[in-house]
């Protein structure tokens, strides 16, 4: 008879897990060089503390293909809604003419700037612009980032190996304010937009699957193919930037495990994919946000949805005044009214 095998403890998953050693790395890069005392750091604490928006629509933008479908769409009422958008995305709402409130970090690789340069390679002005990351973000990354950053600390279930370690590697910035790790940038952005109360989320780039045989949005593996090629020392040219995308999108639809049918169409996707819908649908329920899924694509099915300039119409209708959270005067009068 078989035996069954032992299930691994803590201190076996700790050594195995890929995350766990960047992590532990880029937190004591950023101790070293007090990252968490620039001028343009600040804790994502701050934002929970003084509030500064209420009931007010959120657009939360990831890189799925059919962001291509309807993200111009947004030029005309960026100053009528909250803009968050995932990190490897910033060059999609720069090319559209769009300035985000928000741009959001969890992996805590270099390679993730890769969308914040054009295709000539030439590095984005961020300086007006805010991150927010955890503390375990990547140094270089940071340093590329021109603009103000919040850190916040991210937290894990401590019945397993990562709550106990992340709990411990942060002790030094523990008042910074948390955000549940669910390695999905895509949850981080809810989870983050539920501070300000939202009266509305509404999601585009949410595909969780491989529309039209894609990846991503297009333009980022040519962007991600100019990093490889200039690690790998490879001669960065309109050919190669060319070849060596499409064999990073072949190489990661061939990955698909799954296929979703829907209107008699067949939509490959992965198990992973799923997972990510999942957790983002507990967190729908958990958070209890009005949540609509305007990607116009994907297999994102279980919640309401609809075309997005229709709800761009409907929900983002009033201006919005948008506050720099970082200004002395403007903290002083949030402290003033939260103390009446």
């Amino acid at each position: 008879m078989n035996q069954v095998p032992k299930p691994y403890t803590n201190e076996e998953l700790l050594k195995m897990d890929p995350f766990i050693k960047y992590w532990e790395n880029n937190y004591l890069v950023n101790i070293k060089n007090e990252v968490f005392s620039w001028e343009r750091s600040r804790p994502l604490r701050l934002l929970m503390n003084i509030m500064p928006y209420q009931k007010i629509p959120i657009v939360l933008i990831a890189a799925g293909p059919s962001l291509d479908k309807n993200i111009h769409l947004l030029k005309d009422y960026q100053d009528k809604c909250l803009i968050f958008c995932a990190d490897i995305v910033l060059f999609k709402l720069i090319e559209n003419g769009i300035k985000p409130d928000f741009v959001i970090n969890i992996d805590p690789h270099p390679e993730i700037s890769v969308g914040w340069r054009d295709l000539e390679d030439n590095w984005y002005d961020t300086s007006e612009m805010t991150l927010i990351c955890p503390t375990t973000a990547n140094y270089e990354t940071l340093c590329n980032w021109k603009g103000k950053i919040l850190f916040f600390n991210q937290i894990d279930k401590m019945t397993g190996h990562k709550g106990p370690f992340l709990e411990k590697l942060n002790k030094s910035t523990s008042g910074f304010g948390s955000i549940e790790n669910c390695f999905f940038i895509g949850a981080t952005m809810f989870q983050v937009s539920s501070i300000f109360n939202p009266s509305q989320v509404i999601l585009i780039g949410y595909d969780f699957a491989y529309t039209n045989n894609k990846s991503f949005c297009n333009g980022l593996m040519e962007r991600r193919a100019i990093y490889q090629l200039k690690e790998q020392h490879i001669p960065v040219t309109e050919e190669t930037i060319k070849s060596h995308a499409q064999a990073l999108n072949d190489l990661s639809v061939s990955r698909r495990d799954l296929i979703a049918r829907l209107n008699d169409v067949d939509i490959p996707t992965t198990n992973l994919f799923k997972l990510y819908m999942g957790t983002l649908t507990n967190l729908l329920i958990r958070f209890k946000i009005k949540t609509i899924n305007c990607t116009e694509g994907g297999i994102f099915t279980s919640i309401q949805s609809a075309p997005f300039e229709e709800c761009l119409k409907i929900l983002c209708k009033d201006a919005i005044k948008k506050y720099d959270i970082f200004d002395p005067k403007f903290l002083s009068s949030r402290r003033k009214r939260k103390k009446k």
